[in-house]
């Protein structure tokens, strides 16, 4: 609201939240404010958003951001551009201020097994923590290549932080007229879509000059560990099984994970955890194993 941006609208589809904000929100005049009566998935409340809004270009992004004039670097890119098919754009998103390094990159290469077992399984999270030092979690940094477009620094990337990037409503009628389609909830729904995106010719970019604040980790703390646990289990097994990303083997691996990983963080622990604490290891490995099956009864069209 502070930038006066001409033409323009604030959306905001509240999930059902009980911590003030309808109170709060229903009140401001220059806010179309559209309430749910029940709670419903990331990818639904965007999808919403976006047939609610008027406009050409459609700015998607998260509660947990925060922007100033830094923003008017990605609005004067867009202005820029011309004719369709137009790229779905994104700022480069910082963490607040007081952590070594700000920067949130994209992901190089998209999401893939390798990316996935040693980011999101336990077991290999903590291999390429205790063993490889790292090693594939550096691998996946991106190759940070600059290119100058309509007089514009941009970056062109295969997928940017999913918190916030703009789209043309010609780009969404040429991706099928949604977004999200395939029954995410909101764990690698981006991944799915940015992938869709560059399968059907539509070009990605990152402006690293529109520098927006994200505080990463709103919904991991404001939800409970094993239901993030179960419903990044459920997106990324759906995820590989679209993609042909070995799916059969990510299912493996999330079962070998159910049986080492509580074990695992017992030795981590040098056997000074507690009942609760193991108890809580279980229920987390048991809620991944759940979220993978269940993907497997998500029907796959060839």
């Amino acid at each position: 609201m502070t930038l006066d941006i001409p033409n323009s609208e604030i959306i905001v589809v509240d999930a059902s939240s009980r911590d003030g904000t309808a109170e709060f929100l229903s009140g401001i005049k220059e806010i179309r404010f559209h309430p749910m009566l029940h709670k419903n998935t990331w990818a639904f409340n965007n999808e919403l958003g976006i047939r609610l809004a008027r406009g050409d270009w459609i700015c998607i992004m998260n509660p947990d951001l925060y922007f100033d004039a830094n923003f008017n670097h990605l609005l004067a890119f867009l202005d820029s551009l011309h004719h369709s098919p137009y790229p779905m754009v994104a700022p480069q998103l910082i963490y607040p201020p007081g952590r070594k390094n700000r920067e949130q990159w994209p992901i190089r290469n998209g999401l893939n097994l390798n990316g996935i077992f040693f980011t999101f399984i336990s077991t290999g999270h903590i291999l390429d923590k205790k063993i490889a030092r790292g090693y594939f979690a550096r691998i996946r940094d991106p190759q940070r290549t600059y290119e100058n477009m309509n007089g514009h620094e941009v970056w062109r990337v295969e997928h940017p932080i999913g918190s916030m990037f703009v789209v043309h409503r010609t780009t969404i009628e040429k991706l099928g007229g949604r977004l999200w389609q395939r029954g995410f909830t909101f764990a690698a729904a981006d991944s799915d879509m940015f992938r869709m995106a560059r399968k059907k010719g539509i070009d990605i970019f990152v402006v690293p000059k529109a520098q927006v604040v994200h505080e990463a980790g709103h919904s991991a703390k404001s939800t409970p560990k094993p239901e993030m646990e179960y419903e990044f289990a459920y997106g990324l097994t759906l995820f590989t099984r679209y993609w042909s990303e070995h799916p059969r083997l990510l299912s493996i691996l999330y079962l070998l994970d159910a049986v080492f990983s509580p074990i695992s963080a017992v030795i981590g622990s040098r056997m000074r955890m507690t009942v609760e604490e193991f108890a809580g290891h279980i229920m987390n490995a048991s809620s991944r194993l759940l979220g993978m099956i269940r993907a497997w009864k998500v029907r796959i069209d060839d």
